[in-house]
């Protein structure tokens, strides 16, 4: 039976309710807002499945390349590089697995905004719900399920997730399939949906009703990327990543998941087949790369992930790179985030403080005046 004793231990993968036989685990939710898995003591069998799968402190034995492949990388297709967070690889690989009669597992926001979902795609039209990076947490719900049954009817699969929840399902599977592939990212961590909910309403209650949501918006330029959301009256709110609420409670790491700060994915050797990410750093590691409209960083782990990759260059610009060139400006991919010191007060005053003022007040970001004040003497020092 699966007991969680400290949160840091979990990170809602939800791996643990796809693998028990009896149904017997549940997620609930908890006053941060984040899933956590329950055990009906009643229906269990102690087959201890639940503990089996869970992918913190089981080591996942699918193999990976010693040295990864790394590249820089644009979608020739600038009207779906305009729409992506980078530089729209993950739409050339996903076209890829629909082309040849596949499926592709991928987070979309609800109808109504208020959450991260999992859906399957199989048409190409409807990649642009799975387009773009969501900010939140998304439940995994019986995803894994879904593909192991895709995979038993031969259907090739493209998955993709966070870290955790990448070997969650190779965890759940137990085995290799070929014809599936599957996407991680560099992951910042994963911020509250209860945060979001309250971010949804402060700007509901100024307006009306959010129609539709971009996190990673370009008006501004990829570097100064900014949150978009459209609302049903029509009115637009447009506001840089540094300048937003929500991204800065997120950024600043005031939001996050507990097991986000201690990570147990943050690995330069990883079980997906590819990782993909914002190619932070282009302008200095390779600069002909960078035109500010998005470059992805591409790291390729296993034979499945080098094989598509080569099968799509012809649809891409890119340039291979030294991996820890790129990994200087990059350093989410080992590192975890550390907690914000006010995190606590952040969640304490969730429903006692207007969102903006909550975030003002306890979403600050470390060091900040430290940082200024080392800019300006970088400036001066460089002018003369």
């Amino acid at each position: 039976m699966i007991v969680i004793n400290d949160k840091k231990d979990c990170c809602g993968c939800c791996a643990c309710i796809n693998v028990c036989p009896v149904q017997a685990v549940t997620m609930f939710k908890d006053n941060e807002g984040f899933e956590y898995p329950a055990v009906d003591a009643g229906k269990c069998i102690n087959c201890e499945k639940c503990q089996k799968v869970c992918p913190i402190g089981n080591s996942n034995n699918i193999s990976c390349t010693e040295i990864p492949k790394s590249y820089a990388a644009i979608n020739k297709d600038e009207k779906i590089r305009k729409k992506s967070s980078s530089g729209g690889i993950f739409t050339l690989l996903a076209e890829n697995i629909i082309s040849e009669n596949g499926i592709v597992y991928g987070v979309a926001m609800s109808e109504d905004c208020r959450k991260a979902e999992y859906i399957a795609v199989n048409e190409i039209y409807k990649l642009n719900r799975l387009r773009g990076s969501k900010y939140l947490q998304c439940s995994a719900g019986n995803v894994y399920l879904k593909v192991q049954e895709d995979l038993q009817n031969n259907k090739k699969v493209l998955f993709t997730g966070t870290p955790c929840q990448v070997e969650a399902l190779l965890s759940f599977l137990g085995k290799e399939y070929e014809q599936l592939i599957c996407m991680d990212f560099i992951c910042h961590g994963t911020p509250s949906p209860m945060i979001w909910e309250k971010y949804v309403d402060f700007h509901e209650n100024e307006s009306s009703i959010i129609k539709e949501v971009s996190f990673r918006n370009k008006n501004f330029g990829w570097k100064n990327y900014a949150i978009n959301l459209k609302f049903a009256d029509g009115k637009v709110y447009n506001k840089a990543h540094f300048i937003d609420s929500f991204m800065k409670a997120f950024l600043n790491n005031s939001a996050l998941r507990p097991s986000c700060y201690k990570c147990a994915f943050k690995k330069l050797s990883r079980t997906s087949d590819i990782t993909v990410a914002d190619f932070w750093g282009i302008n200095k590691v390779m600069p002909e790369m960078d035109d500010n409209n998005g470059t992805s960083l591409v790291i390729l782990h296993s034979r499945k992930g080098i094989k598509i990759f080569e099968k799509l260059k012809d649809k891409m610009l890119y340039a291979e790179t030294v991996l820890e060139d790129a990994l200087k400006y990059n350093p989410a991919m080992r590192k975890s985030a550390e907690p914000n010191a006010n995190r606590q007060h952040f969640f304490d005053n969730l429903d006692k403080l207007d969102f903006d003022i909550l975030v003002s007040k306890y979403a600050k970001p470390k060091f900040k005046i430290k940082r200024i004040i080392k800019r300006l003497l970088y400036s001066v020092i460089k002018n003369h």
